[in-house]
């Protein structure tokens, strides 16, 4: 809270003349969650009843001082109160504490989050946020790419673009630059086939095995189950804990069930279980892998087993059905390679492929 300070005048105060009798505008501005350094703002005048009025001012905006926003007082510039031209991070600070306030998702705060400070990487925390355009989302795209995928930066413009709309709407960039993302075809959803799968449980310890088999049989997203209540035969994964925003429901068999409860009791985090399988398929020579992987995998294989693409969207817990169809894409002679367990469902498979192309194909 701000409050009123006053340094003493005459010979009790002879090495700040200047200061003398004066009084100050005394806030805290804390980082980090912890108390930090004091920030004393000049009222410049002995009279208390002008004090008083000028801490009010103060006051009205001393949420925004302590993010790091600059003003210009009118006892300090002879104006009316202006705001002195906001730098990108302190923009950025503001956007992510709005957004908070207004209750979005905690790990879609983080995307747009990590999304800003790779944009401030490149652009520096000290550019006006009035001096951003076009040729500046160019410089951004040309720099990220030389380390990261399409794919990645597309998802980085998307939250850029939604940041770069709150300013303008803040009256902070006078208008939002174009922002094209890079224009890439749809390619299919990577899985771990059966032999590789099989390897890979070979070479995990035994309770690594079981949670990487325990992802591939439900499909969940790495920190789903972490967050997840066991509801008797079926884990409930609540609609704000869920990407798609809608509570979810996967079903469970006592060994899922075995497992799931080993995992909740374990004092890992959700990134030990990724980095354990990073190793495993390092090991394996395996790199064109990734965790997520676990999840396509049963996509594909629920796909595969039962033919019914709104079960597996359930499943899944996707909020379109057009994201799901992607894994109806594959065909059936690279299943029957990389599935050779599920041969039994592949002459299925295959049929209806052919019924949706409009092809006949021989019973035999």
């Amino acid at each position: 809270m701000a409050g009123l300070v006053r340094y003493p005048g005459g010979t009790k105060n002879k090495g700040n003349k200047n200061k003398s009798g004066k009084f100050y505008c005394r806030i805290y501005i804390s980082a980090n969650g912890k108390p930090g350094r004091s920030k004393l703002i000049p009222l410049k005048t002995e009279d208390p009843k002008i004090a008083a009025i000028r801490l009010e001012m103060i006051e009205k905006v001393e949420a925004s001082l302590k993010a790091g926003v600059e003003y210009k007082f009118p006892w300090l510039s002879g104006r009316p109160t202006e705001l002195v031209q906001m730098t990108v991070r302190q923009a950025a600070d503001d956007y992510l504490m709005a957004r908070a306030l207004d209750g979005i998702r905690s790990k879609t705060l983080e995307v747009y989050s990590l999304a800003i400070q790779h944009f401030i990487k490149v652009v520096g925390m000290r550019t006006p946020i009035d001096s951003i355009n076009s040729n500046t989302i160019d410089r951004f795209k040309k720099a990220f790419l030389d380390l990261h995928s399409t794919t990645t930066l597309n998802m980085n413009l998307r939250a850029l673009k939604t940041f770069l709309t709150w300013a303008k709407e803040k009256g902070l960039l006078p208008a939002v630059p174009v922002i094209k993302q890079i224009r890439q075809g749809r390619s299919l959803p990577k899985y771990i086939s059966d032999p590789e799968f099989e390897l890979i449980q070979e070479k995990a310890a035994p309770f690594l095995a079981d949670v990487y088999w325990f992802y591939r049989e439900t499909g969940c997203r790495l920190r789903e189950p972490f967050k997840a209540e066991l509801k008797g035969m079926h884990l409930l994964v609540a609609s704000e804990n869920a990407k798609a925003g809608e509570e979810r429901q996967i079903p469970l068999n006592p060994d899922l069930v075995r497992i799931f409860e080993q995992i909740v009791i374990s004092t890992h985090r959700p990134e030990y279980y990724s980095k354990c399988l990073k190793k495993v398929l390092r090991k394996l020579k395996i790199k064109s892998h990734r965790f997520h992987d676990l999840r396509h995998t049963f996509g594909v294989r629920t796909w595969l087993q039962t033919g019914d693409i709104m079960l597996v969207s359930n499943l899944m817990g996707h909020r379109n059905l057009e994201t799901t169809m992607i894994y109806t894409k594959f065909l059936a002679s690279r299943l029957a390679e990389d599935f050779p367990k599920l041969t039994a469902y592949l002459c299925e498979y295959s049929k209806g492929r052919a019924a949706r192309l409009g092809l006949k194909i021989n019973k035999d």
